[in-house]
This record gives C-alpha cells, sequence and structure tokens, in this order.
C-alpha cells in the first residue's frame, strides 16, 4: 500500500512512526465500526446479543478480536507468505466469499494467487483515514475541544 498513506505525517517520515501510526489508525478503525460490528454480529447469529451486551451496552470485542497492539519487532505478514507455525499462506479474501473460506484452504499445494489485492491506489488516498485516526487519539487522551470560543475584551 505504499503511496497511499502519505510519507510525512506530523513533519515526521511514515516509516518512522511505526507501530505507533498504525495504532492510532487502527485504534480509531476499530472505534468506527463498533456498533455496525455489533449490529452484523447480532444479525448474523441472535443468540449471540448476550455475549456482545453488558450494562454499558453492545460490545463486539467481547467475542471478536481486532488486533491493535503491535511492538516495533511486530511483522505483518505479506499476502501468500507462510505461517511457520501452522504452515499455511497467509492469503488475501475476497469479502464476498468470506463465509466459504476454510483454513484448508490456505495449505500451500492448493493455493493459486488469483484475488487481485490492493493492486490500485491513488497516492495519498488513506490521507483523511490518518488525519482521523490522529485526531481521534488526541481527543481520547485530551479530550475533545470546547465547542465555543471565548470573546477577549
Amino acid at each position: 500500500m505504499r503511496g497511499a498513506i502519505p510519507e510525512i505525517v506530523n513533519l515526521q517520515p511514515t516509516e518512522a512512526q511505526f507501530p505507533a501510526l498504525a495504532q492510532k489508525i487502527a485504534h480509531y478503525l476499530k472505534a468506527s465500526i463498533r456498533e455496525k460490528l455489533a449490529q452484523e454480529i447480532v444479525s448474523f447469529n441472535p443468540a449471540l446479543e448476550p455475549q456482545i451486551t453488558d450494562g454499558k451496552g453492545r460490545d463486539p470485542y467481547a467475542i471478536v478480536d481486532v488486533e491493535d497492539n503491535w511492538s516495533v519487532r511486530h511483522l505483518f505478514r505479506m499476502p501468500y507468505s507462510l505461517n511457520e507455525k501452522v504452515w499455511r499462506a497467509s492469503l488475501p479474501i475476497d469479502p464476498a466469499k468470506i463465509m466459504q473460506f476454510s483454513p484448508d484452504d490456505a495449505e500451500p499445494r492448493k493455493v493459486r494467487p488469483t484475488f487481485k489485492f490492493l493492486e490500485k491506489f491513488e497516492k495519498n488516498e488513506a490521507e483523511r483515514l490518518v488525519q482521523r485516526a490522529l485526531e481521534y487519539d488526541a481527543i481520547a487522551k485530551y479530550g475533545a475541544p470546547s465547542s465555543g470560543t471565548q470573546k477577549k475584551g
């Protein structure tokens, strides 16, 4: 995806901001999809409603994990690379075919790289995503800015 995310963010090279920037984007996305994910889970299986509902509302992350806490040593798998622990390939999956996926599909002898994955993007198309993630992070840390401005004088 090189090129979709701006090369410079907050006056620093983007690659120098790993994993902090990636974590901020993940936290923002996780918060952004929270309610929709909860709705989809319950729509898919209404019996899961009690598992994701507590006194504060719905928490889909009680049953679905979205990894968002990486260290500098954390590696992202490249598509079609092998996982050395289970000897299966890391596969990009067509969202329309997710329900037909089986872990057996990732056995190296069965893998045929046919799904086009992240081939097309516009330069800096994720710039707004990065901005929103940084704003979300700042609000989480420091609180929302006041809505009114004080008049001088």
